[in-house]
């Protein structure tokens, strides 16, 4: 499997999955999604997946000067793949857990929304902040959203686009565990999770999802269709456009 930006190992069958796009703070460029969905898609023999960015951040959301540069035909199509890509997370057979610190942003937190578990340190700060940009989440996190922390608190997420620490994203159910010693704290609970039936374990994961997301394939349309009537006009690229100025990219 030849990647690029997406590093993967396997030790002790636990695997470890790495966004390694460290110069641009592990900004999602569409070929991360790519290797994402082949890492996930080709998993192996492992128990479970720790799935994390570098040592100091997991990521800055998407690259927005590769979104800004998508033409208008493309859109959808590429919509599509990019969902596909981080529901080949969830859909994985072994439980996934999301590493977060440093940031977690837009379509970061997409991609950690797809885990089973989210954990991070006490320093990482969350956000989505695609309304600024005149968009929605449209990679399954509006949906992913609501169904961790109700439909209240996930509007006032996607409404305010503000940024918000590791304990007030915990208050809101957003993570589920936070450690001073992140490593330490997975660590244990891998060794928790070892304890059970592996068999047991990818079964209840697949009836809960099964359950849970009886209607994720339509949640998943509805976002692409209402992200279609926003990102095809003239003030997302403007509104991209002048963040990237006041970055001095």
């Amino acid at each position: 499997m030849i990647v690029e930006f997406v590093k993967y190992k396997i030790i002790d069958k636990v695997g470890y999955v790495s966004i390694n796009r460290p110069e641009m703070r592990n900004a999602l460029n569409f070929r991360i999604f790519e290797e994402l969905e082949k890492v996930f898609d080709n998993i192996g023999d492992v128990f479970c997946v720790v799935l994390s960015g570098t040592e100091d951040y997991f990521s800055s959301g998407i690259d927005l000067i590769e979104l800004s540069g998508i033409s208008a035909e493309n859109i959808e199509n590429k919509l599509a793949e990019l969902q596909r890509s981080i529901t080949s997370i969830e859909r994985c057979e072994v439980p996934v857990i999301a590493r977060v610190n440093g940031y977690c942003f837009g379509s970061a937190l997409e991609i950690a929304l797809a885990a089973d578990f989210i954990v991070s340190d006490s320093n990482c700060k969350f956000g989505m902040f695609e309304t600024k940009f005149g968009i929605i989440p449209d990679l399954g996190g509006t949906t992913r959203l609501i169904k961790r922390v109700g439909a209240s608190i996930a509007k006032k997420i996607i409404y305010l686009a503000d940024t918000f620490d590791t304990a007030f994203a915990y208050n809101l159910g957003l993570v589920d565990w936070i450690f001073d010693d992140i490593d330490k704290g997975i660590s244990e609970l891998i060794d928790k999770l070892r304890l059970n039936s592996p068999a047991a374990i990818s079964a209840s994961k697949k009836l809960i999802n099964q359950i849970y997301n009886a209607d994720l394939e339509d949640n998943l349309f509805l976002e692409k269709q209402t992200q279609m009537t926003l990102i095809t006009g003239k003030e997302v690229k403007l509104r991209i456009q002048n963040y990237l100025n006041s970055l001095k990219i």
